[in-house]
């Protein structure tokens, strides 16, 4: 069942996420505008920058802090409770992928970090309040069963295939090497394909 409340502040959010949406889409079209991160960062660029682990600690951990308030703030009986737990452990499992699974070679446009940054954390909110202003009559708690299983199994392909990207970089090289296992078979980016849960 899909829940449309047509009021103005909802209206002009939801206009918000959709120019905002294209107008990021637009800039990340040229090389020259590109969002300065890991290995699209452009050496050239004479921006402050900081190491790529640093910058996507610092994009991730601000998120994972107010998720995790944001969890530890709902009613436990509510659905908030349910969500807010999953972005907590969405950003959790981003943070400990910073740690202990990705190798860095370059490095992130602070500028750029704090902006994606910013982004998540609205995202974070976002989520939150418009979870809430869903009426309990109509959350169907089977669909939201499946949509539970549905963001395991993303977060679950999403780690293991960052586990094979992991493994090419495993001696400490930083050449370019193409994964073949999982379904990197079948598809480009199947860690990114798994976000769409």
């Amino acid at each position: 069942m899909i829940y449309i409340d047509g009021n103005p502040s909802n209206v002009a959010v939801g206009l918000f996420v959709i120019v905002s949406s294209i107008v990021l889409s637009i800039r990340e079209i040229s090389p020259s505008t590109r969002l300065g991160y890991s290995k699209f960062t452009n050496p050239l660029n004479k921006s402050w920058k900081v190491s790529g682990r640093s910058g996507m600690l610092l994009i991730y951990g601000p998120s994972l802090a107010l998720s995790s308030i944001l969890f530890c703030v709902s009613d436990m009986s509510s659905r908030l409770y349910i969500v807010t737990g999953l972005t907590a452990f969405h950003y959790s499992k981003r943070v400990y992928e910073v740690y202990f699974i990705h190798h860095y070679s370059g490095q992130i446009i602070m500028t750029d970090a704090i902006t994606i940054a910013f982004s998540y954390m609205f995202y974070s909110i976002f989520v939150y309040v418009y979870s809430d202003k869903v009426p309990n009559a109509m959350v169907n708690m089977t669909w939201m069963k499946v949509g539970i299983v549905l963001f395991l199994m993303g977060e679950s392909f999403n780690f293991h295939h960052h586990m094979i990207l992991s493994e090419l970089r495993k001696d400490g090289s930083k050449e370019y090497k193409i994964p073949e296992e999982g379904l990197f078979k079948y598809c480009w980016c199947p860690h990114y394909v798994s976000k769409y849960k």
